[in-house]
């Protein structure tokens, strides 16, 4: 970036080696660095006196908020090369993941496939087991029908045996005048 290797003086560009601050030279020294080097780019050359009458504590400022504002930048690049860097481990993990993915789709499918077989079963087995309880119930009528007939039978029976008897009876006491 063009602006990290030059840096503005008010008014006058200094590449970044020929920086008062940087070279831990103090303000007045400074100002006399600045007004030695000139003006750069075609920017007109200042009077040699202005940056005498710069105040110090002004030219301090200029400096701090100049050195600020680069190390505002150098976060700001450190920062975005961290994001791009995360962003390219993210791209890294969604390649990886993305044939997992499709598998754990594919095995969803089969699942619900086979839970729908499963489902299917029990509905049929439900239906079973309804069909044996309603056939187990005519069982149970039509042994209760035959229980009902089959005593009906030895009451008659039983009436016919006391009837036979009785007539037997009736026959040997007849029999015996």
């Amino acid at each position: 970036m063009g602006d990290l290797t030059k840096r503005r003086i008010d008014d006058e560009l200094l590449p970044l080696e020929e920086q008062p601050w940087k070279k831990g030279l103090g303000i007045a020294e400074a100002s006399n660095n600045t007004k030695e080097q000139g003006a750069t780019f075609g920017e007109p050359q200042r009077d040699c006196n202005t940056i005498h009458e710069m105040d110090p504590r002004r030219l301090k400022r200029i400096l701090a908020n100049r050195a600020s504002s680069h190390r505002s930048r150098i976060r700001k690049m450190e920062y975005i090369e961290d994001l791009e860097e995360k962003t390219k481990s993210y791209q890294d993990k969604i390649v990886l993941l993305q044939p997992q993915i499709v598998a754990f789709k594919n095995h969803q499918r089969l699942l619900l496939i086979e839970q729908h077989k499963l489902k299917l079963q029990m509905a049929a087995r439900e239906k079973e087991r309804i069909l044996q309880e309603v056939e187990i119930e005519k069982n149970k009528e039509e042994v209760n029908r035959l229980s009902e007939l089959r005593e009906k039978l030895l009451v008659e029976a039983s009436a016919r045996m006391v009837n036979v008897g009785a007539t037997m009876q009736l026959m040997s006491n007849t029999s015996g005048f």
